[in-house]
């Protein structure tokens, strides 16, 4: 997200219904990503297949040690690439970070450090 800007949260936090997920949107500028936070079950054969299918996309470097994090952006082919973040935390928590063709893999690593804080 661009350094001369404010980021800032709008809206409060939504749930889904069933109350399995919550979401936000940030926004500094043009760059609005949107924060979904779900928990998923991670025994080891869950883990596994998250590493094993993550493999096949570029890799995150995540504010997490990696045995206990990965992530991968998913990128479209536009210069500079438009990129959201997935990421599977070993304990349970979900996060994706979607920027709908708005943010970079800057924009998504500096938001998703930003969000560390609170696992």
């Amino acid at each position: 997200m661009a350094q001369d800007r404010e980021v800032r949260k709008v809206g409060s936090a939504g749930t889904q219904n069933d109350g399995t997920a919550a979401y936000a949107v940030f926004i500094r500028g043009v760059t609005q990503i949107h924060v979904t936070l779900a928990s998923v079950s991670q025994p080891d054969e869950a883990w596994s297949s998250w590493l094993a299918n993550s493999a096949a996309f570029p890799q995150a470097s995540l504010p997490w040690p990696s045995d206990l994090a990965n992530g991968f952006y998913q990128c479209d082919e536009a210069a500079p690439p438009h990129c959201d973040l997935l990421v599977q935390l070993r304990a349970g928590p979900h996060l994706e970070l979607r920027g709908g063709k708005t943010s970079s893999r800057a924009d998504l690593d500096a938001l998703c450090a930003g969000l560390a804080a609170a696992f």
